[in-house]
């Protein structure tokens, strides 16, 4: 037995025909026995995805903080990176080079007092050595 419907419009007697009719159809409607188990399970299941997805935002928005946070320290870092870092085998060679070359000795000789004039300096005076210190 099928019903053509046409679709209701904001008449006021139409209105109330539905409402009658909401009304008759009250006792055919009936919530089975397992609505309200269900009902909470899927309010749970919403709750835990929420706190997922709130959970992940605040580690996404942690992270980039400290990413952000490591490149402006490794950019400050990089400014100090003289002071920090001793010196390269290259300057040693060179200022042993200069040293030799100024009291006409050997390089190695020259390499050999920069050696013991490094053992002298604090940690982070070690790259700001010249040859002028060694006169």
């Amino acid at each position: 037995m099928s019903r053509s419907r046409k679709p209701f419009d904001d008449s006021q007697s139409e209105l109330d025909d539905l409402e009658k009719f909401i009304f008759v159809a009250r006792n055919y409607v009936v919530p089975s026995d397992d609505l309200r188990s269900r009902t909470l399970e899927d309010a749970r299941e919403l709750g835990s995805q929420r706190r997922e997805l709130r959970r992940l935002g605040i580690a996404s928005v942690l992270g980039v903080t400290l990413w952000g946070l490591s490149l402006s320290f490794v950019n400050s870092a990089n400014a100090y990176r003289d002071v920090w870092v001793a010196p390269s085998g290259e300057d040693l060679q060179r200022i042993a080079f200069e040293i030799g070359a100024k009291t006409n000795d050997n390089r190695e000789w020259g390499l050999v007092e920069v050696f013991e004039r490094l053992r002298t300096f604090r940690v982070h005076d070690l790259g700001n050595i010249s040859v002028q210190e060694f006169e």
